[in-house]
Order: structure tokens, then C-alpha cells, then sequence
């Protein structure tokens, strides 16, 4: 990981991640997403690296290059695509 990049793992309480999925890498057998984001309290772009089980890899991977949420649900994850509102 890159230096100020923090890893994330999304918990049941607060279980999920939105930002463009921008690379999977396989850790020993689970899976680090990384996802470009904006940070909440000044707006700048950034990275946040989020540890999934190997076995959300497929559904997270076929969203490559898209703006995702990904959201726990007990021990499953739901991946859906974000939408951006056209002005």
C-alpha cells in the first residue's frame, strides 16, 4: 500500500464502501479493493483499500472502472452501480 493509505475492512455496523473500483488484488486468499474516492472533509481524492473475502471477488470484480457501493448484509456483500444524477 501506498503511504497514508489506511486498509478497511467493512463491519456489520457500518458495512459499506462507494468510489470508483479502480484495482483487486488477491491476499492471501481474500481479496484488497482499492476505491477512488473523495474525502469527506476537504473534498481531495483519495484511495481507500478495503479487505473482502475471496469469495465477493467476482461480484466486486466484474464492476471494475465503475462507481460502486458495496454493502455487507450479515456475511454477504451487495455490489450496486451509483448512478450520478445529469445536470
Amino acid at each position: 500500500m501506498e503511504e497514508g493509505q489506511t486498509m478497511n475492512v467493512l463491519s456489520s455496523k457500518c458495512g459499506q464502501v462507494t468510489g470508483i473500483l479502480e484495482q483487486i488484488r488477491p491476499v492471501a486468499g481474500d481479496i484488497v479493493a482499492d476505491f477512488g474516492c473523495k474525502c469527506p472533509t476537504c473534498g481531495q481524492p483519495e484511495t481507500v483499500s478495503v479487505a473482502f473475502p475471496g469469495r465477493a471477488r467476482e461480484k466486486i470484480e466484474a464492476h471494475m472502472g465503475q462507481r460502486i457501493t458495496v454493502l455487507r448484509t450479515g456475511e454477504d456483500y451487495l455490489v450496486r452501480v451509483v448512478v450520478e444524477a445529469v445536470e
